[in-house]
Parts: C-alpha cells; structure tokens; sequence
C-alpha cells in the first residue's frame, strides 16, 4: 500500500535516489513511515522542486533522504515559487501524473489550496474523491485575516486589499466547504475554523502540530521552582522571543512594546533568540530606544536540550505576528512551562482557549501590549496558574501523542475504504 501526501514545500533531487528537503518536514517524514509501520510500503511525496538559485542558499539547511532505504519517495511537481503564467502553462503536464499518482495510491493525503493560483491540492483531491480513494486534507492557518492585516501594515494597495477581501477569499472560503463536502477527512488548526466550517460534521476536526518530545516537557519539580521564582518580587520578569528575524514575526513591537512598558516603570529584561535579515536593524533599535542593558540577543540553538534549557529560564514567551501564523514556538514554550503574550490572530486566541496559557492582545497595537506586560512584571504572580496550565496543556499534547492519533484517523479511513 502507498500513503501520497501532497505538500507546499520545497525539494531536490540530489542523485537516482536520493532528494534533499527541509530538516524538520525530513524528521517528520520519517517519523510519520515510522508511525505508520506496515501499513504503508512506501510513503510518496509530491511536492514543487527547488531551482539552482534556491538549492545553492538552502543546501547546507537541508537533510538528505535515501529513497531505497527508507521507502520514501519524491515527486517532483512545479517550480517551487514559480509565477501564476508559469504554473498555468506546466499544468496540462502535471493533471496526468496527479491522475497516475492518485491511481497508485490507497491513501491521499493533501494540503488545503490556500493559493488559488496554484491549487494543486484540490486538484489532487478531486482525483481522489473520483477514483472514491479515501483523502483527508490539513489546512496550516486560519488566513481570513490576512487582507486586513497586510492593508493596515502597509505591505498591500487598497486595490490588493479589495481583490482579496472580495474575490480572493470567497473563492478560498467556497474551496473550504467544498473540501468539507467531499473529502473524508478535513482537519484545521484553528478552533475557530472548525466551528465555522464543521459545525459539529464527523469528518471535520481540530489537529494540533506540536514539534516538541515527552522528553522535553519539565517536570514537577521544576514546577515548583519556577512557581517559588514567580514569587520573587525583586527579580525583573523574563521574557523571550525565539525563532527567525524576519518583518511579519513583528520582533520591532515587541521592542517598541517592551521600551514602553519599562519607561513606565516596568522591571523586566527581554532576551531574542535567533537569526535573520532583520538582525542589524533589530540591533539598531535596541540602540536607539536605549535598551542595551536590557535586551540581549542569543545565537540560534540546535533543537533540543540546549534549546529547552533557554526557554526555561524565561518566564514569558512573546509573539506580535503581522499576519496568520502558527509556529510551533508556541508548543516548545508550553513544555518549558512558558506562558504567552501574544496579538490577538486566530491562532493565538485558538492558543489560549486551548492551554488557558497565552493572554491576547488586541492587533496590531503595541499599547495595550505594552500595558500587559507592565501588569504583568508588576505581578508575576499571575504567571503562576497559566505555568501549570501550560504544562498540563504539554503532557496532553505531544508531537508523538499526535501522531498517533492522526495515524489513528488513517486507520479509521482505510477501515471505511474497505
């Protein structure tokens, strides 16, 4: 039996049998085959094809994958990034392989076709749902935001603005009960989709991605140590962010927000783990709002005890995103024992109705932001029952409890196909 799973990211073919991907979606490929164990001979991935250009930045980020040893295969489909006029002209050469690959499938597993312009995950599905081959389909983020928020952060026109709001997502939103409709299995990150396009319907269901081991969760121990610190009224509140420099992840707010909250008396230092374009500019500014002495930034760590070992030294993970996003920073700060402050996107207020561990903030506004996290260091005792909920939210919720369950729903699938 052959598991298809059809994804947006990138790969390479590096000889006859070997491809190259991204490190984490290469350890998640294998621990899926794993998890799946005999029932799958082999785990095909389709998925768009890195140029030269792109091969030569990323290569040293990459993990190679032995196709013949570990029965895992790759498909080139498209040019990863190609354009709209690109993509329509390979189609008519891609639809027969979709067709082919489906055909020698038993199971489909696809992506939701958040881009209209190249939905080749509908596509994929359409084949499945007509050869009646069991699918079920994952949709990353909550993206009905998006046109709001990249109009009021100024990285779209008005015209932009209005083609989305308009056209774009009643096209995404119609593609969306369309999936629920037909495939098998529909499965959203976020709590309010799943309201909104479920609506109590067995096929539609919430899925969780958590990165993180039961190894990596703390302990009670530790619990009681970090509970007895909160108590401490002298030391200033810890916070963090982790993860890569880049605009959207809105690391210039939380400075802004963090100056603000100290020059009103605020005692709290705030560490920045990571790397990225945004790094000089970022370095700049802690220059200029006169934080030096409080912002520190921390090389990138190699996912795994050292990485944990930063987080639990903080008490408070922030989180300012520009637009959807759900990162897994948020799952590694719950099992450290790491509460969040967060914009109000959906997926954080998915977060904290989830873990009763993240408080939100209306976005994009540094003020409020900046309030909470002066309330917050004058009162780290309320950081004391969102420490335990966090952890509790971890133990229940691990990558490989995941994974389990979502074998699980597979299993469920193939029984229904026979």
């Amino acid at each position: 039996m052959r598991y298809l799973i059809i994804v947006a990211a990138g790969a390479r073919r590096t000889s006859s049998h070997t491809f190259a991907c991204e490190s984490a979606f290469a350890q998640h490929l294998r621990e899926l085959k794993e998890e799946l164990g005999s029932r799958f001979s082999e785990l095909i991935v389709a998925c768009p094809w890195m140029d030269d250009t792109l091969w030569g930045k990323l290569k040293d980020e990459l993990t190679t994958i032995d196709e013949t040893a570990e029965n895992i295969r790759f498909v080139p489909m498209y040019r990863f990034g190609c354009g709209k006029a690109e993509f329509i002209r390979v189609l008519p050469g891609l639809l027969p392989r979709m067709r082919e690959l489906v055909k020698e499938a038993d199971l489909v597993h696809s992506n939701f076709s958040y881009d209209i312009f190249r939905p080749i995950g509908a596509f994929f599905c359409m084949f499945a749902v007509a050869m009646k081959k069991p699918v079920l389909a994952v949709d990353d983020i909550d993206r009905r935001r998006d046109a709001e928020m990249f109009y009021r952060t100024g990285r779209w026109s008005k015209r932009n603005y209005l083609m989305c709001k308009y056209i774009y997502d009643p096209m995404r939103d119609w593609l969306a009960k369309t999936y629920v409709r037909h495939i098998d299995l529909m499965l959203f990150k976020e709590l309010q989709q799943v309201e909104d396009y479920g609506k109590g319907a067995e096929n539609v269901r919430l899925f969780l991605d958590p990165n993180f081991s039961e190894e990596h969760v703390v302990d009670d121990e530790f619990i009681k140590r970090k509970v007895a610190s909160l108590h401490d009224d002298a030391r200033p509140l810890r916070v963090l962010y982790f993860g890569r420099f880049v605009p959207y992840k809105g690391i210039d707010r939380m400075l802004d927000a963090v100056a603000l909250a100290r020059s009103r008396g605020a005692n709290l230092t705030f560490d920045i783990m990571g790397s990225g374009e945004q790094h000089a500019a970022l370095r700049a500014q802690v220059e200029r709002l006169n934080l030096s002495e409080h912002v520190t930034f921390i090389a990138p760590r190699e996912y795994g005890a050292s990485f944990f070992e930063v987080l639990r030294e903080h008490d408070l993970l922030l989180a300012c995103p520009l637009s959807g996003d759900t990162p897994r920073s948020t799952w590694d700060a719950l099992a450290s024992g790491m509460p969040t402050l967060a914009f109000d996107t959906p997926f954080y207020k998915s977060m904290a109705a989830i873990s009763k561990a993240a408080i939100v903030t209306p976005w994009p506004e540094v003020e409020p932001f900046a309030e909470e996290l002066l309330s917050l260091a004058n009162n780290k005792r309320r950081l004391i029952p969102m420490v335990e909920s966090a952890v509790k939210t971890a133990r229940e919720n691990s990558g490989a409890s995941w994974l389990k369950r979502r074998v699980a729903w597979v299993d469920e699938l193939l029984s229904r196909a026979a």
